[in-house]
């Protein structure tokens, strides 16, 4: 029998971070949803046709990307990872350091972008940009001395590779409009897409998974087996992604993504499932459900047309339907 969440758990009190640190990413996280509205709607007018370049509409969705998810994840990482690792956070004035220089990097990014400022825009990306590489430069410290839970470790190890091709991409992104682009505009955007929301966000979250859905469940950690398969159907779906992105047979490895990232959902879900099932609580209240709804849109996320671009341009871009 494998031990339960319970005996996992036991003395990791003493590797968690004063709460008031994770409380702040999540605090700037609900200020950061607040504010993404209103950009929201004072670009409700260019919503509809909005198809690339600077303006609210990207404001908004970088406030929901950076300022909600990305808080929210990397807040959650710093509480919980040490949990998984056994090893602590040598230092809780890193965590905070970090979050003074991402949050208003992030404010200054979006007002760079609802403005059409590229300047203000590129020095709240250097800021966002410098806070992301000591945040994983954090993790990875972490995650080196590792004791235990070597599924969530691996988990971390595949968002933080996916943080760095993020990162990358983003740079040059937010060159474009600088005139100095690292990478060209279309093979930047697709991988910026993918490693952000399946690379970084979700490894983060398959990973964090594995502790906190047996914590709740109280039932016995899942089993090792299908985990490491669904680990490495997602990898192997994000590297796919990645390729497609490249131009080579896109049509084909998008296919290949999407199919690889359904098994690993498919594998991930049934062990989710099996914790729910087996766990000594079997009633985890209303906000459980939003776990379940979050797991139903995973999947249908997944389900989605290819890839395809027209030759139809809208304020300068090529517009794509599909993946990206």
């Amino acid at each position: 029998m494998k031990p339960g969440a319970g005996a996992f758990l036991a003395g990791a009190g003493s590797r968690l971070l004063a709460p008031s640190i994770p409380f702040r990413f999540f605090g700037a996280a609900v200020a950061f949803h607040v504010v993404a509205w209103i950009a929201l709607l004072a670009g409700a007018d260019d919503v509809p046709r909005f198809a690339g370049g600077l303006g609210w509409p990207l404001a908004a969705l970088h406030l929901v990307t950076l300022g909600v998810l990305a808080m929210t994840a990397m807040g959650a990482s710093l509480q919980l990872l040490p949990v998984a690792t056994r090893l602590a956070v040598s230092n809780g004035r890193w965590p905070a350091a970090i979050w003074w220089l991402y949050t208003p990097g992030v404010a200054l990014t979006a007002f760079g972008m609802g403005t059409g400022n590229a300047t203000v825009l590129a020095g709240g990306a250097l800021a966002v940009t410098a806070a992301l590489g000591a945040f994983a430069l954090l993790l990875a410290r972490n995650l080196l001395g590792a004791k235990g839970m070597p599924i969530v470790v691996a988990h971390g190890w595949a968002a933080l590779g996916s943080l760095a091709v993020v990162i990358v991409t983003a740079l040059s992104l937010a060159g474009t409009y600088l005139g100095t682009p690292i990478i060209d505009r279309a093979s930047a955007l697709a991988p910026h897409v993918a490693f952000a929301a399946y690379g970084f966000m979700g490894m983060l979250a398959l990973g964090l998974s594995y502790i906190l859905v047996p914590m709740f469940a109280l039932s016995a950690a899942p089993d090792e087996r299908p985990a490491w398969a669904s680990f490495a159907f997602a990898v192997l779906a994000l590297l796919l992604a990645g390729a497609a992105a490249t131009g080579v047979a896109p049509r084909v490895l998008d296919t290949l993504a999407v199919g690889a990232g359904l098994a690993a959902v498919g594998l991930h879900l049934r062990l989710m499932t099996a914790a729910l099932e087996t766990g000594m609580r079997r009633h985890l209240g209303s906000s459980f459900a939003l776990v379940r709804i979050a797991w139903a849109l995973l999947v249908g996320s997944l389900v989605r047309p290819s890839r395809s671009c027209t030759t139809r341009r809208t304020r300068g871009w090529r517009r794509c339907s599909g993946w990206f």
